[in-house]
Parts: C-alpha cells; structure tokens; sequence
C-alpha cells in the first residue's frame, strides 16, 4: 500500500466513481455518491462556521451521514467527536461543552434543546425521496438538513502527522469520561499494518457491522474501506432472530472478510444453520475483535467452517489493534493475544517475573494522551514512553502474549496472582458495553470496548 495521507484518501474517493463504497440492507452508495456528500458537508461546514481543528459532535442513526461526516473531517481537518444515537442528550451537551464544540451534528429527535453560542446546530431529517416525474424517478436524499449544494472548494487536506483524525471518548467503570486523542499518524500506522496483514486491497468486501462509534467499527469499517478504495458491508445490525439472513449477507454481497466481536461469534456457533457462509473464492479472512475470545471456541469455528481465524488485542488508545494471533507468519500463537506487528510490547520492566508482569506497548499506533488531562496521561506513560495496558500478562516462550487480568483486579502475593472475583461485576458491564456495540450498529458513539478501567472486558483474549 501507498504511504496513507489526507490526499491519498482524497484521490481514491474522486477516482472511485460508480464503484461500492457502501452497501446497506436498504441502499448501496458509489465512491461518487460520497464524494457529493463530502462536498455538500464541507459546504455546510462552511455555511456554519466550521474550520480547521475545530471539533464537532456527530450522533445520527442515518449511516451515511455518519459515514460521510466522518470522512469530510478526515479530508478538511476538522476533528470529529463520535457519539452514540442513543446517548442522551444531556450527556451529549455535556461532551459538547467539553471538547467547545463548533458545530453539533444530530437526528432532528435528538438534538439538545439548548446549545453552547458558540456551537452550531445542523439537524438531520429523515431521509427523504424525491417525487417521480413522467420520466425520471425519484432519488432518495440521505442528508436532508445539509447544504443541498457542494462546496465550490477542494477539501484541506491537512498533512500535520499530529493534527487529531478524531475523539472518542470512553466510559470507564471507575472513572470519568476521557477523550482518546488519535492522530493522523496514529490513524494511519494502524491502517497501514491491519491492509497489509490481512491482506486487503482494492478489491476487497469488508463485512463489519459494528457499532460505528467504537473504534473497530469506525476504524476497521468505513476508514479502512476508503484506505484501501474498497467497499464496506454493513447488514443492519445482528439479531438471533434474523441470523441466517445476517450471515447469508456475506455470500449475497460477496464480502472479502468478515468481522466481528466474541459474543457474536458465540451466537453463531450456537445457532447459525449451516457451515458454508464463506464458501466463496473471493473471500479470504475471518476476524475477531474487541473482547476475549475463548479458546474452546475458536477452535471450535475453525474446524466447523474450515478456515483460520485472526484475533485482535487493542485497545482505543492503539486505534484498533497492536497485537495478532492467527495464521499470518507475523501473527503469534493460537489462544494467546498473540505478537505485536509494527510496534513493541514488553513486560514490565522490575517485574518480580520477567515474563509476568503489566503489559506495555509502544510505536506510531499508540495515542499522545487524553484530551486535556494531563494528569491522566502521565499516569499512563512510563518515563522512557511505553503506554500501561493495565492489562496482567506473561510472555511466552514464542514471543506471544498471553492476557491473565486487569492489573487492578489482581491481588499481589510474591510471585502468586489471585484474580478476585468480585470483578465478576465490572466484567458484566463490560459485556453489556461489548453488546451494545455490536447490537446497535447504525449508531456512532464514544465508547470502545476497554479503555482505561473499562477494558476489563476488551480483549482479554486467552490465557485465563
């Protein structure tokens, strides 16, 4: 792949044209159907007062207008703070106040009645159909409350490395809301390494219907579809009644790779009818994210569909991913959290075991710190830079990782770790957090699955 950069993603977008950029269970959308709503959102942008660097809130159930709002910032450099459809709208204003938000995108039912002077307000109708004529029929307009008509200008292009791609902020079990900082730089290292590994390219068909405001729905969904010119396949959003119509999606829509959390994975072992979903020549990779991903179970789906599954140790403040287990020669061991690809991991250094202790990580992938908190962020970070998980793990004789809990779950007794089952309780939240994401995809929000003290739940895959 092509070194990533504002204008790299630009001229995929204007050369895309009639190719799928977006397939949904009511629409599809063209490269050229998201480069018009790109323009017609700069131009509101404009209209509004929005410049570069500037912060807006975006909380709409409309999918491409969350998608495309999304990649207009990307392109004009201005940094978008996802937020849930259903995130209340005090808690909303609240995120607005605090980040001194220039604009606040949202459904028209969910917009706060009262906003900060200085924050514009752009109301998102329900899409709306144009009338048929005697030779014409009508074209459904996905983004009723913009500018009907595009900017007359080219987009930014910001090429600051550091400048932020976007704010997600998390909703830890013991703490207050943070906002994970995550640059152009982070962006696109993480970007670069899940293309490369998984092999994705312009021909790709991209199955994630995660939540679009978490970071792997986000980040693994329409950013890694525009980064490498493919199309992203989105399927409504999971139901145990409608499951064999969800994953016969794949076939019908000729998906490439499919991704998705543990609980789903769990749904489908228990539940899906048939074995041969992605017996297809085109398809290539089956993923896991997000969560713990039990053993037993996936060696289970392997043998039933007869092909490797990848998983994912990350967490928001690594964009998405750092660390891989699955068949790439650069992927660690099966039932472990696996090796780090382009970045670095490392126990604990003064660990009574040099191969148990807290895991620490570092490279361009890992976040600069939490939105005006420095307090935070310093906790955060060793002095010679490495990033705390907060996650317990031991190295193992391969080089893979493997996750034993959450450091502050653990009680220390010489070289004896006692997990305490009181944290059954944090664990539940985590999992309600883990299935909203995926429950609700057509939302956006601010939550990943761990973060911080919430990631309790998020990736602790294997090892226990």
């Amino acid at each position: 792949m092509t070194s990533l950069s504002t204008g790299y993603l630009w001229d995929g977008l204007v050369a895309g044209k009639k190719k799928d950029f977006l397939v949904l269970p009511d629409a599809r959308f063209s490269y050229a159907d998201l480069e018009q709503a790109v323009r017609r959102w700069l131009a509101t942008f404009d209209g509004a007062g929005i410049g570069e660097n500037d912060r807006i809130i975006i909380q709409s159930a409309n999918q491409f207008a969350t998608i495309s709002c999304f990649i207009a910032c990307l392109v004009d450099g201005v940094t978008p703070v996802m937020v849930t459809a259903d995130t209340p709208p005090l808690r909303a204003l609240s995120l607005a106040e605090t980040v001194e938000a220039a604009g606040f995108i949202a459904d028209a039912d969910r917009m706060p009645d009262r906003l900060p002077s200085a924050t514009a307000s752009i109301s998102l109708g329900k899409p709306e159909k144009a009338k048929s004529g005697l030779f014409s029929r009508g074209k459904t307009d996905w983004l009723p409350g913009i500018s009907p008509d595009p900017a007359t200008r080219e987009p930014r292009l910001p090429a600051d490395p550091d400048g932020l791609a976007f704010l997600l902020f998390t909703s830890g079990t013991t703490s207050s809301p943070s906002g994970v900082q995550l640059t152009r730089k982070n962006l696109f290292a993480n970007l670069q390494t899940i293309s490369r590994i998984f092999d994705y390219d312009g021909h790709s068909r991209i199955f994630n219907d995660m939540n679009l405001g978490h970071t792997d729905g986000l980040t693994q969904g329409p950013a890694l579809a525009l980064a490498n010119r493919a199309c992203l396949i989105r399927a409504g959003g999971f139901q145990i009644g409608h499951l064999e119509p969800w994953l016969e999606t794949v076939r019908k829509e000729r998906a490439t790779h499919f991704i998705t959390v543990p609980t789903i994975w769990a749904m489908i072992d228990k539940y899906a009818g048939h074995d041969d979903y992605f017996d297809a020549p085109e398809f290539k990779s089956l993923q896991s994210v997000a969560a713990k991903f039990p053993e037993e179970l996936w060696g289970r789906l392997e043998a039933r569909f007869d092909l490797p599954i990848a998983n994912h140790y990350g967490l928001t403040e690594t964009v998405a991913s750092a660390l891989y287990a699955g068949p790439h020669p650069e992927m660690g061991a099966f039932g472990t959290v696996g090796l780090p690809i382009d970045c670095e991991a490392r126990i604990a250094p003064g660990s009574t075991d040099p191969k148990e202790g807290e895991l620490q990580l570092r490279g361009d992938n890992i976040f600069p710190g939490y939105w005006r908190n420095p307090e935070r962020t310093a906790q955060t970070f060793t002095d010679d830079g490495w990033m705390k998980s907060g996650d317990l793990a031991r190295l193992l004789d391969d080089g893979s990782y493997q996750i034993l809990g959450r450091i502050k779950t653990v009680i220390m007794m010489g070289i004896i770790h006692i997990i305490i089952l009181a944290c059954a309780a944090s664990i539940v939240v985590g999992l309600r957090r883990c299935w909203r994401c995926i429950s609700t995809p057509s939302s956006t929000g601010s939550t990943k699955y761990g973060s911080g003290e919430e990631r309790s739940v998020h990736q602790r895959a294997n090892g226990m």
